[in-house]
């Protein structure tokens, strides 16, 4: 019934009413969070419970679930993740979005993901002005012994004290064949593993502090290509004669003050194209529907000192659209970039038309439109 409600977005008071009164009891939680970890499905349906709860306006209640959830110390799985850091960039709770990559650092099932999380939960600190809080992440950091080159870069932005443990990279190896795919859990689920484990996502940025040279955008983007060399692993990102081609539509289009992309990924193409715009003063908006890649994207953005060029959207790109039309005048997307999964790239795009948000002259791309990765 929340799904149903909030999908039409119908606000009957009393349903409202009752809707508080049920989750404040707690039965709800207690039947999702039963079994632990959280089942796939007590996963689903609390993400989808979330989002639901905010169509509601029922941020409170939405909060009351993660609340409950971070304080048994559960993994709620990315989809409700996203949906949490969604309702925080709608209202500007940055706070909020803190307190959920923090959650989402402590329950990481790798440490090399871990460290990775933890570093954008650092990030988010200083972004909000909040130096007591990133000199708390970069504790935790210290005290789990995940320090990295980019956890003593924002060490010394955060001016927190110096690491008691050594400097390591990320940790990550290699898996073997019969090991990318699927695993079994303790019980006895089978689960994908790079969607556990990000083993893919973790090594291009075990690659990227390892061999990227801080503040050099194209030595960082040869350390992504080398690992897919290296490793013989496949990555949906726009390199090589992709990345040529997203050269020649900033060309083409003279100095864009407004890049949207769609699908952020590992940060590759949201950093080749930024590292370009920011010489006329121009940005990147880039919407992720995964929170876990847009806290390992953040580590490549920052990195690449791009910070201050890319906006970092968690959510839905259906969800996220009008958020254009409510914060950006008319006609100010120069360029719409697609890099998401082609079978929404129309829909996408007729909702970025019909909102008005397309420049004169604005280009679209779009990557992925035969196949992924084609």
């Amino acid at each position: 019934a929340i799904w149903a409600y909030g999908f039409v977005g119908v606000r009957p008071p009393a349903l409202l009413e009752a809707l508080e009164r049920y989750l404040d009891g707690g039965k709800f939680y207690a039947r999702l969070s039963e079994v632990q970890p959280m089942t796939k499905s007590s996963r689903a349906q609390m993400a989808m419970t979330v989002i639901s709860l905010h169509r509601l306006g029922l941020d409170r209640c939405a909060w009351r679930l993660f609340d409950c959830l971070s304080a048994d110390g559960l993994q709620a799985g990315g989809e409700a993740y996203s949906n949490w850091l969604f309702i925080c960039g709608q209202t500007g709770d940055m706070q909020r979005e803190i307190d959920v990559f923090e959650q989402m650092a402590r329950t990481s099932h790798t440490r090399g993901l871990q460290a990775g999380v933890w570093n954008c939960a650092a990030m988010r600190s200083l972004a909000a002005g909040d130096t007591s809080r990133a000199k708390a992440a970069l504790k935790a950091i210290d005290e789990d012994d995940l320090c990295t080159v980019m956890s003593e870069h924002l060490r010394q932005k955060a001016g927190a004290p110096p690491a008691t443990k050594p400097v390591r990279e990320i940790e990550w190896r290699r898996r073997e064949k019969e090991e990318h795919e699927w695993v079994t859990n303790s019980l006895g689920f089978s689960l994908r593993l790079n969607k556990i484990e990000y083993y893919k996502e973790v090594g291009t940025m075990h690659y990227i502090l390892g061999q990227g040279q801080k503040h050099n955008v194209p030595h960082i983007h040869r350390a992504i290509e080398t690992f897919i060399r290296e490793q013989e692993l496949w990555l949906k990102l726009a390199g090589d004669e992709k990345g040529a081609v997203l050269d020649a539509v900033l060309a083409m289009q003279g100095q864009p003050r407004l890049v949207v992309e769609v699908g952020l990924y590992v940060g590759y193409s949201s950093t080749r194209m930024a590292s370009q715009l920011r010489a006329w003063g121009g940005r990147v908006i880039s919407m992720e529907v995964d929170p876990y890649h847009a806290a390992i994207a953040r580590n490549t953005i920052e990195w690449a000192g791009l910070s201050d060029y890319i906006e970092v959207w968690v959510g839905h790109s259906e969800n996220l659209i009008p958020r254009l039309a409510e914060r950006l005048p008319p006609k100010s997307i120069d360029i719409l970039f697609f890099d998401q999964q082609g079978t929404k790239m129309h829909l996408d795009l007729e909702r970025i038309v019909s909102s008005n948000m397309l420049s004169d002259t604005a280009i679209v791309v779009g990557d992925n439109v035969l196949r992924p990765g084609a």
